[in-house]
Formats: structure tokens, C-alpha cells, sequence
């Protein structure tokens, strides 16, 4: 299953719904757990540039990582400037 799946399936009976604009990579492992990814902080800057070349960028874009990701994930510049 993948996280995906699992965010839409779990946001129904919570009644959240799930914006577009979340960037949900990976699967689940068997106990739920998002396995860490490669080149998270590249692939996450490269969603921002990408959302600001194209006008898209509003603020309601985001990513789901894990969080074994989050501690070799650095931020630069406006990226981690929310701006």
C-alpha cells in the first residue's frame, strides 16, 4: 500500500480532506512506518523551484517525508523561509 493510499483512505472517516498540493512519495511498510528516502532535500527544493517557475506557488504546497529524513534534511534560502 502506499502512503497515499493510506492518507486517502484515513482522511474519509476523519472527515480532513486532502488538498492536491501535497507531494506524497514512498509506500508503508508493514508497521505503517514511511521508510526513508534519497535525495529528500533535493527532491523537496526541487518541488518548491518547481511550484514558483510555474506560479503555482501559493503556500498549499507541501510534502510528506519521513521522519527519518528529517534529520539530514537542510533548507536553504527561501525554501526554508517559507517564502
Amino acid at each position: 500500500m502506499s502512503l497515499a493510499e493510506l492518507v486517502a483512505i484515513l482522511s474519509d472517516p476523519a472527515e480532513v480532506a486532502v488538498g492536491q498540493g501535497l507531494e506524497i512519495p514512498r509506500s508503508v511498510d508493514q508497521y505503517g512506518l514511511v521508510p526513508a528516502i534519497g535525495g529528500a532535500q533535493h527532491k523537496f527544493q526541487g518541488l518548491v523551484r518547481t511550484c514558483q517557475d510555474d506560479g503555482t506557488r501559493d503556500g498549499g504546497q507541501g510534502a510528506a517525508l519521513s521522519v527519518a529524513n528529517e534529520k539530514n534534511l537542510i533548507l536553504t534560502g527561501e525554501v526554508a523561509d517559507g517564502e
